[in-house]
């Protein structure tokens, strides 16, 4: 291992947290957009995938604490 190795490692290891927080920016807007294309486009026959999915989570918990 060289030198100029250890100082990339280290700008990386400086710079992790700026990493980190475009990613979790990134990943934040893709679900704003993921919820207001879920909002806007769903049909009134079946509800939106989200929507599917966050009532089973919660019959999920209300079947743990039933059975708790």
């Amino acid at each position: 291992m060289n030198v100029s190795y250890f100082c990339f490692l280290n700008h990386f290891l400086s710079e992790i947290n700026y990493l980190y927080f475009i990613g979790f920016m990134a990943h934040f807007v893709r679900f704003c957009f993921k919820i207001s294309y879920l909002g806007i486009y769903r049909t009134k026959k079946q509800p939106s995938p989200w929507r599917r999915l966050l009532s089973s989570y919660a019959n999920s918990l209300s079947i743990n604490e039933i059975s708790s």
